[in-house]
């Protein structure tokens, strides 16, 4: 055997290597990007899960988010907290969303949900307060929802 078809036997060789290597890949990426929407789906469950048992629990601040009385201060202090959560837990979802891990399908649930949620009059009232802190993705959602209350 000649040293030019030993050669062609190996560049055959590790053309094989090569296009296994990246067939390996593909299948590691897909199991990866599986896990991670996984990952983002227990996150967005525990997320949700925490927040209504907090609501739960405190039915007297419920009452006032959702009625737009007049809290008491250290009730203020507890709804403006409480609601700073609910807003940063929302803007994971919008950020989960925006990098492909939160189904569309889930995203136009979740955002129906966040604007029957923000026409309550504690959490307009807070979101407010803090709109120049709420991320940009999560504003266009939340605004026209504040807007249409308003008007």
């Amino acid at each position: 055997m000649n040293w030019e078809a030993i050669s062609a036997i190996s560049d055959l060789f590790a053309g094989l290597g090569v296009i296994v290597t990246l067939i390996y890949l593909a299948v590691q990426i897909k199991q990866n990007t599986t896990m991670m929407r996984g990952s983002a789906k227990t996150e967005q469950a525990a997320l949700g899960q925490n927040l209504l048992l907090y609501l739960a629990e405190h039915p007297e601040m419920t009452s006032k988010i959702m009625s737009g009385d007049e809290p008491t201060p250290f009730e203020a202090i507890q709804i403006s907290y409480s609601s700073r959560a609910f807003f940063r837990t929302w803007e994971t979802y919008a950020y989960l969303h925006e990098i492909g891990l939160l189904e569309e399908a889930e995203w136009i649930a979740l955002q129906n949900a966040l604007q029957r949620a923000v026409q309550m009059p504690g959490y307009k009232r807070v979101y407010q307060e803090m709109r120049e802190e709420i991320s940009p993705r999560l504003r266009t959602v939340l605004d026209p929802a504040i807007n249409e209350t308003s008007a």
